[in-house]
């Protein structure tokens, strides 16, 4: 295997990705070759107000797409590596 993936206790990379975060966290930060993939934070989640439902608006209304009352942000709860790789040792 060229690039086995290798983990710690809040990440996993392969030598070309690295996918990192922590408990408390508002994000997860993905790295490609070791720059990041997301700005800010990195790639979060969050609950918006949205009176258009699961099929949004039809028309591709303004107000469907733009959704802006921010009703919860996500944080990370718990981080489990679950397979550290064919040849990885795992750690923690």
């Amino acid at each position: 295997m060229r690039n086995p993936a290798r983990g710690g206790p809040r990440s996993i990379e392969n030598g070309i990705y690295r996918l990192e975060t922590a408990v408390g966290d508002k994000a997860v930060r993905l790295f490609h070759r070791g720059r990041p993939v997301f700005s800010g934070d990195g790639l979060s989640a969050a609950v918006f107000a949205d009176r258009w439902g699961s099929w949004g608006g039809m028309a591709e209304e303004l107000d469907a797409i733009h959704l802006t009352d921010l009703l919860e942000t996500w944080t990370v709860t718990a981080v489990e590596l679950m397979e550290g790789g064919q040849s990885a040792p795992r750690f923690g």
